[in-house]
């Protein structure tokens, strides 16, 4: 009751997001983005059940222009009570996959936990989902004027193309002009209410390069740009920033050994989703050899023998 009266007296804008993997890292470069133009307050580390949300929200103040707050659950209806206490004005969708099976009948219960973000959205709000995911891009048919979609494999407003690895594991990918300025930008307003106008990039395409590991981080930066779309802050503007992004520590953190070794980290709460796309980046690596260094994986209830079946044979 005291993190949602806070949240209604500061009356700024929230970005929420939700998904089955990729949450912290979403929110957090969601939220260095948006300082490229804003004070942004993001919650801390993976504060996002019933009990981290509110302290968050508690720390909202004139201070803050933006608050970034990612939601996660471990049952059917928590993700509701989590977007009505943040009352986001963006909702981002990421993924849904077999996490926290042992909580849940099956993935389709999953997908529609995440979608209770999406239903609880307050009027004028906007959703960003991601398109490469059918269940998440089935999200849009209830905000279908208020939808800015991102992917790689699918057509979306957000679509990135000519992707390219690098030698650290990085990705170039180039973001389509045409693609993105058929959506509204500067829909969602700074903290004063008012709005700093369109974004415009004059018609051309942008070139990135992420030096975050693997295919699965590039559909977390084009979630963040067209979060900044709606808050209208051009894509060209963001080059350097989406440059300049480190995973958090354990979220596909690289460390380089004095002996020459690449270590990438990725241990955090990981589940079936995660390591396919972990395994998937590494491979793109150019090395002489490989190790794969692999725990159980908890929280998939009774698909947790066939699941770590299904990634042995991946691996």
């Amino acid at each position: 009751q005291l993190a949602a009266e806070v949240r209604r007296r500061w009356a700024a804008p929230v970005v929420a997001v939700t998904g089955s993997a990729g949450k912290t890292t979403t929110k957090q470069t969601i939220a260095a983005l948006l300082r490229t133009r804003y004070r942004v307050l993001e919650s801390e580390g993976n504060l996002n059940n019933h009990f981290g949300l509110p302290l968050s929200l508690l720390r909202l103040g004139p201070e803050v222009d933006v608050g970034v707050f990612e939601l996660g659950m471990s049952a059917p209806g928590e993700i509701r009570l989590l977007a009505k206490l943040a009352a986001p004005n963006v909702g981002v969708g990421t993924n849904v996959g077999p996490g926290h099976l042992e909580f849940f009948a099956d993935v389709a219960a999953i997908a529609r936990a995440k979608f209770e973000l999406i239903e609880t959205l307050p009027p004028g709000a906007w959703a960003v989902l991601n398109a490469d995911d059918s269940r998440v891009r089935a999200f849009a048919d209830r905000v279908p004027d208020r939808c800015i979609t991102f992917g790689i494999a699918e057509r979306a407003n957000f679509q990135a193309r000519d992707l390219e690895t690098d030698p650290m594991g990085g990705t170039y990918f180039t973001l389509p002009a045409q693609a993105y300025q058929c959506v509204p930008s500067g829909v969602v307003g700074p903290a004063d209410g008012g709005s700093i106008g369109a974004a415009s990039d004059a018609g051309r395409d942008v070139r990135f390069h992420l030096p975050l590991l693997g295919r699965h981080n590039v559909l977390n930066v084009l979630s963040a740009l067209a979060v900044c779309h709606a808050f209208g802050i051009p894509a060209a503007t963001l080059r350097d920033a989406v440059a300049e992004l480190r995973p958090a520590p354990m979220r596909g953190e690289v460390v380089r050994l004095t002996c020459g070794a690449m270590v990438v980290n990725d241990c955090y709460n990981s589940n079936p989703d995660a390591l396919e796309q972990m395994l998937i980046a590494v491979h793109a690596i150019p090395a002489r050899r490989r190790f794969a260094v692999l725990g159980g994986m908890r929280e998939l209830g009774l698909a947790s023998k066939d699941l770590h079946r299904r990634c042995g044979r991946r691996l």
